[in-house]
């Protein structure tokens, strides 16, 4: 009886040593952290996101900070960590000082994130803000190349400058080309030119400002600008493969003013043969257009249900 109180008396000195080191443990943990035991990474970033979307955005910042503080991350976790405070600082807590300084925290330690160049423009656009425009147009220059050195340019040939960039003659000229030959050809002496490129200037500058200020990451613009790239590929290879080859003879031009004659008012056709000449040549572009639409949808076997539109 008694040895197996002595041994109940062993077990529960044994249970209060194991009880108090355990305690202690706790309590160093406790300590160590600040308070509290920590939770894991993705609940604490998870945390923050919530402050975010609830409108909370210092709690926030500040919730994003501790976690760059106090985990272990790899390179590219903390430059996007960085990269949502610089975020927060800028576009919800209006402080452009503080976005400035995260913004060339990940450009100096973190060259290689994959987000350097909404780094770079977040860089220029919060240069801007704070008063420093000269110093964003160096680095807008160092991203984008619009325009020559001047030092590369005659004196001669320069039409404006832009900083220390050159828009030339020739760069003006290039513009006039692209235009549909009908307006092309309304800019064509002196103060005509003088005031596109004035307004060809004007268009550049207008362009910078939207990249500093990130326009070029907004998802309708991004649609917009994909629509527009599939827009100018069409519109190139149609004139490669249906305009380019229209030909269209004088025998054409009668047939054509005969079939609708009516069409032009009986007018001699001595008198609006360029008008009835357009005309025939535009219906044989319709046609070769069509007749490609064909060979294209014949190929990639392409189906229309239109009673679902």
């Amino acid at each position: 009886m008694r040895i197996m109180n002595e041994n109940k008396v062993l077990q529960i000195a044994l249970l209060v040593v194991l009880v108090g080191f355990l305690v202690s443990t706790a309590a160093l943990i406790i300590i160590a952290t600040g308070g509290s035991a920590r939770q894991p990474y993705d609940e604490a970033k998870t945390y923050a996101v919530s402050l975010v979307n609830n409108g909370l955005y210092s709690e926030a910042y500040d919730e994003f900070a501790n976690i760059l503080d106090n985990y272990k991350l790899s390179d590219r976790d903390a430059g996007s960590i960085l990269f949502q405070m610089a975020e927060i600082a800028a576009e919800r807590l209006h402080d452009s000082h503080r976005a400035l300084a995260d913004y060339l925290k990940i450009k100096q330690l973190y060259p290689n994130h994959p987000m350097i160049q909404d780094v770079e423009r977040g860089i220029i656009a919060q240069l801007d803000k704070t008063g420093n425009s000269r110093q964003a147009q160096r680095s807008l220059e160092k991203m984008v190349e619009l325009g020559r050195p001047a030092s590369e340019v005659e004196p001669s040939q320069i039409v404006a400058k832009i900083g220390e960039r050159a828009i030339s003659k020739e760069d003006i000229e290039n513009a006039i080309a692209l235009l549909p030959a009908e307006i092309a050809s309304q800019i064509a002496n002196k103060q005509a030119r003088s005031q596109f490129a004035r307004s060809y200037v004007g268009q550049q500058l207008m362009f910078e400002a939207a990249l500093r200020e990130g326009y070029d990451s907004r998802p309708e613009l991004i649609d917009a600008l994909e629509q527009a790239r599939r827009e100018v590929f069409a519109q190139i290879y149609f004139k490669d493969n249906v305009a380019s080859r229209v030909r269209v003879d004088p025998t054409d031009v009668e047939i054509f003013y005969e079939a609708h004659k009516e069409q032009f008012g009986g007018a001699p056709l001595e008198q609006i043969r360029d008008r009835v000449t357009e005309a025939a040549r535009m219906e044989k572009m319709a046609g070769l257009q069509n007749e490609l639409f064909d060979r294209l949808l014949e190929a990639e076997d392409v189906t229309f249900y239109p009673e679902n539109l």
